[in-house]
């Protein structure tokens, strides 16, 4: 794709090292804007800075999407930086809760959606006015683990959170559809990021084996013999953003290098 994304302006939570950063590179070579939101400032200007120095296609700002007033500043900022918004990207979701339906409090349970649903329901709901004005795209980040439990059957809260989001998905097609605007998925499977390295080096050590090992592991069940990267995802999600995907609602593309096939 070559500037696919011209003159769009692009909104994008979740921006950390890892799929964020990786969406918003794509994004910034497809002739895009971006205003990225996260809730580690020092981390989001470093990466904001190292994106575009020159700052003329790059704005940002500290957003928690379990804050109510968060997502609706972000959003501000698009508008008063760039004068519109033509995407949504939800990227950001917490995953550490682990246990099984026995070991799970439901105090945990309650942290998992307040982020994976009510966050994402949150920022959705504070782009839908800006989108409206000219139509556009909303991308939400799935996870595998909804449908398939392997290989981390122990996150059935995060799972669930993210099953709860394809079925919002569902209505907000029909609900939106009338005003331009398209919903669609992108749902990863484990795929290889800074946050992903990081935990498989922990493995890696209580478990006696290399790295290399253990990335072995998560590749042994995917028929291309690699795991997705950050970057092979956020070419999805660009194309749901762009025009090639304007007639595309209503759906959900795994990116799992065919480790589980509906």
């Amino acid at each position: 794709m070559i500037d696919e994304l011209s003159g769009k302006t692009i909104v994008i939570a979740g921006v950390g090292p890892g799929l964020g950063e990786e969406t918003a590179r794509a994004v910034l070579r497809e002739g895009g804007r971006v205003v990225l939101g996260a809730r580690d400032e020092t981390r989001l200007a470093a990466i904001a800075r190292d994106l575009d120095p020159s700052g003329e296609r790059v704005a940002f700002r500290v957003c928690d999407i379990d804050r109510d007033e968060d997502a609706p500043a972000l959003l501000a900022l698009a508008d008063s930086r760039f004068g519109r918004v033509d995407g949504l990207v939800c990227v950001a979701a917490r995953i550490d809760v682990g246990g099984t339906i026995e070991s799970t409090a439901l105090a945990d349970w309650r942290k998992v959606f307040e982020t994976n649903v009510f966050g994402t329901v949150r920022l959705i709901q504070a782009a839908i006015p800006a989108l409206k004005k000219q139509g556009g795209a909303i991308v939400i980040v799935g996870s595998q683990s909804e449908k398939h439990p392997d290989p981390a059957p122990g996150f059935i809260a995060y799972g669930a959170s993210k099953a709860a989001m394809h079925a919002a998905t569902i209505y907000m097609t029909d609900q939106l559809g009338p005003f331009g605007i398209r919903v669609n998925r992108v749902v990863p499977s484990t795929m290889w990021t800074p946050t992903l390295e990081g935990f498989a080096t922990q493995m890696a050590e209580a478990q006696s084996k290399t790295l290399a090992e253990v990335k072995a592991g998560f590749e042994a069940q995917m028929p291309i013999g690699r795991m997705p990267t950050g970057l092979d995802v956020a070419e999805a999600i660009v194309f749901f953003l762009s025009d090639r995907a304007a007639a595309i609602t209503g759906q959900a593309l795994f990116v799992n290098a065919g480790e589980w096939m509906a």
